[in-house]
């Protein structure tokens, strides 16, 4: 059962990363015309080190499992986040 928590509490942290770091993306923004958001990014760093934490802390603390799940999980998280095209904010100004 801990495992299990600790593979949920480890995919919610690094989702949550990756959400942040595809709505800051400038190249994500240019590929959809979106241009500039006036949203500059204030850490990217830091996120991708949240993000990617997990991978080094649950080894560290013996759950092997929730490492491979975990690692198989975020892989899937982050084509589906990628996939998401983004809202066009002048039509929904209207």
């Amino acid at each position: 059962m801990t495992s299990l928590l600790y593979f949920l509490a480890a995919l919610a942290v690094s989702a949550a990363a990756l959400w942040y770091l595809q709505r800051i993306d400038p190249k994500r923004a240019r590929v959809f015309n979106r241009g500039a958001q006036g949203e500059t990014p204030s850490r990217p760093r830091l996120a991708w080190g949240v993000g990617l934490a997990p991978g080094l802390i649950l080894p560290a603390l013996g759950e092997l499992s929730a490492f491979l799940t975990w690692l198989g999980a975020i892989t899937v998280v982050g084509w589906l986040i990628a996939l998401k095209r983004p809202r066009d904010r002048s039509s929904s100004s209207a």
